[in-house]
């Protein structure tokens, strides 16, 4: 099926002869659906899996009124310079990987991005996009089972492309960046969406045919979470202080509670938000956990 474009974009960088021929995808942005203006790229995906849309499916939007973060969180998003856009994954298959996607999109993205910047690329547990310390992009995937028994998945991205310091408010100046303001380089929208789509349909197929092992490997190459000293907040309210020491077989952190906890046991984080700490630390190896 070819592309889709509703509600085009008029900006000069959103092309849609460009895109077209820039995509080298199987599935993955076949269809893109490109809005001027949404609420949230998100949801407006899981409308479409409503009207049964082809797995693969993108929505992409040059800007968003209310964009979806993490824990509840809004997402930055101005016209004209940035990345905001949803896949939509319909497929059985992903369904028992489901845990494992916005980690496997993060390894994806993260090797994107610096490809094309040359810029060295960190993950921050679960899939916060890190650069010299600050937020580059974020990921926000969300699963849904239908009425009819049939499952979706939408994973939501945004990336921080070409904003200028100006562009970000007070409160996010110092956690937050784009890929202009590290590089000083502009960038082109839809070839940076093209090259990452097509990595990123690369990252899913593994994902359905090979050891995990392989995949997690990968990740904990670029997680700058694991041997720090963090805290986390959790959706029950209560907070966990501890060492981050590995990487569990379905993406979950696993925390070392620091002295001030009764229990020594290591604890499995699948959902929270982390604060890092300190530095890495040196006092627990890592690899006898993994074993």
């Amino acid at each position: 099926m070819g592309n889709l474009i509703h509600n085009f974009s008029e900006h000069a960088d959103l092309s849609r002869k460009v895109f077209q021929s820039l995509l080298s995808t199987k599935e993955i942005g076949r269809p893109t659906m490109i809005y001027n203006e949404v609420s949230s790229t998100n949801t407006l995906g899981f409308e479409e899996t409503q009207r049964q849309t082809p797995h693969g499916t993108v929505v992409l939007a040059d800007s968003q009124t209310a964009g979806k973060g993490r824990q509840g969180r809004l997402w930055h998003s101005p016209a004209g310079k940035n990345l905001y856009f949803s896949i939509v994954l319909t497929r059985p298959a992903f369904q028992a990987h489901a845990s494992w996607l916005p980690l496997v999109t993060g390894i994806a993205l993260a090797e994107t991005l610096e490809l094309i910047s040359g810029l060295s690329i960190s993950l921050k547990w679960p899939n916060d996009i890190i650069i010299h310390d600050k937020k580059l992009a974020g990921i926000l995937c969300e699963a849904r089972q239908h009425r009819d028994g049939t499952w979706a998945a939408v994973v939501g991205i945004g990336i921080n492309l070409n904003s200028d310091q100006d562009d970000f408010s007070e409160e996010l100046q110092g956690i937050a960046t784009s890929l202009k303001l590290e590089s000083h380089t502009k960038y082109d929208r839809l070839t940076l969406l093209a090259a990452f789509l097509k990595n990123v349909e690369s990252h899913y197929e593994r994902l359905s045919s090979e050891n995990i092992d392989a995949i997690r490997s990968e990740y904990m190459k670029r997680c700058i979470t694991l041997q720090r000293s963090i805290e986390v907040q959790l959706h029950s309210g209560n907070r966990v202080e501890g060492v981050a020491v590995d990487i569990g077989h379905d993406g979950e952190l696993l925390v070392m509670p620091s002295e001030s906890h009764e229990d020594q046991t290591i604890i499995s984080i699948r959902s929270g938000d982390v604060i890092h700490v300190r530095k890495p630390s040196q006092l627990i190896n890592k690899a006898t956990i993994s074993d």
